[in-house]
């Protein structure tokens, strides 16, 4: 018996367009086979998918199209990778990845590029993504210039990546061997597009790896630095395209993909907070939990990954992945104040959208502690409201004997 694709509705609740592939059209069978896919009718579709025992691949070129995962399929209780249509540079490669992935999923400014640093400066392996990127590091240590560098594609992993990884640090990192730290925002970032223009291709799939790495971020301060991350690169005009209540289905859509849908939430993890990022203490706990758990074999001798409290908290110390003033958001002082920032209405809205999901991150208290302070600071207007109208209710009065 076929299955419908396990993604279905991770996909829906974002508001992706499924893909339209026409069951009777011989060229995309052809194209699909031609590739080393298997062309399977499904429930009101067919798709093209890497038979059993085989792994996507994109067969890489200069023009930048997207991975070829569009997504996890499950036929005949077997779980395959699809392949997007007209995606000419998918292959099916026969085999596993040599190299085991882990899958760095989170959404758009909720630390991804700060931890992917921290990640590296503590097992001495770059980090790697599913499209190519430029960034900014630093040339000769934190207190000189930043250089803008671009990743480039990595045949072994069939990623991007920069052989002195995102903190460009080339005496001490290296390109992964051992492992991969895959970067993806999937399934947050779609785009419609493609040779056919007609389908929603999830642009940053990762595909399915061994262990998932996932940091969270409490939904108000992550859709308000999403909304200042696009007023910093200049698009003001797509701010009327992410209003909260989109935001937060993609929020939602985001998160019930990688902790509550197979295959991701049978494989191992390890989920962490942003706004723990601002304590050094609580940072050093957290990624010195992260390594002890990660699936990498020994090392010789020099390449050790720095496995014990000290040693983390030495690579830490880094001042280049030190909390800095633009990372303050995530500070007590600034997290608390969060009923100065956000209505009464969107607080509420939040609790009542995310209620399960903010318990389980350890967000709901905060949220109703700002409801809290909302009524607090109500009451507080009353009293002194009613402290001003003192003078005339009772200046007037004679005074009794």
């Amino acid at each position: 018996m076929i299955k419908a694709p396990i993604l279905a509705m991770a996909f829906g609740l974002l508001g992706a367009v499924a893909l339209p592939l026409d069951t009777s059209s011989d060229a995309l069978k052809q194209d699909c086979t031609m590739r080393g896919g298997t062309w399977v009718p499904m429930a009101d579709h067919s798709v093209c998918v890497c038979d059993v025992h085989h792994r996507c691949l994109m067969k890489h070129s200069d023009v930048i199209s997207p991975p070829c995962a569009h997504g996890v399929v499950r036929i005949e209780d077997t779980l395959r990778d699809r392949l997007p249509a007209h995606c000419q540079n998918c292959v099916c490669i026969q085999g596993e990845p040599s190299i085991p992935r882990i899958v760095m999923a989170s959404i758009p400014r909720s630390g991804n590029s700060w931890s992917r640093d921290m990640i590296e400066l503590v097992t001495k392996r770059a980090t790697e993504t599913v499209f190519p990127e430029t960034f900014r590091a630093f040339e000769d240590g934190p207190n000189s210039e930043r250089e803008t560098y671009s990743a480039t594609w990595s045949e072994a992993s069939d990623l991007y990546r920069h052989e002195c990884g995102h903190v460009h640090d080339c005496s001490h990192i290296k390109p992964g061997s051992d492992f991969i730290v895959a970067k993806t925002h999937s399934p947050f970032i779609l785009t419609h597009g493609g040779a056919a223009g007609t389908h929603g291709t999830n642009l940053s799939d990762a595909g399915v790896g061994v262990f998932n790495i996932l940091p969270v971020r409490n939904p108000l301060d992550n859709w308000d630095a999403w909304h200042r991350w696009l007023v910093g690169k200049g698009r003001n005009e797509q701010l009327a395209e992410w209003p909260l209540d989109r935001f937060v289905e993609h929020w939602l859509g985001f998160h019930r993909l990688w902790q509550d849908t197979l295959p991701y939430s049978a494989q191992p993890r390890y989920i962490f907070r942003f706004e723990d990022l601002a304590s050094d203490d609580k940072r050093v706990r957290l990624f010195h939990g992260l390594v002890n758990v990660l699936p990498y074999g020994n090392r010789k001798a020099g390449d050790e990954m720095a496995k014990s409290m000290a040693a983390v908290e030495a690579a830490l110390s880094d001042p280049r992945v030190a909390p800095r003033e633009k990372n303050n958001r995530a500070a007590d002082d600034v997290l608390w104040t969060g009923h100065l920032r956000y209505s009464r209405e969107n607080i509420t809205y939040v609790i009542d959208s995310c209620r399960e999901y903010l318990d389980r991150f350890g967000y709901l208290d905060l949220y109703q502690g700002w409801l809290n302070m909302l009524d607090m600071q109500a009451e507080q207007e009353k009293l002194y409201v009613d402290f001003q109208r003192f003078p005339d209710a009772h200046y007037s009065q004679k005074p009794t004997n």
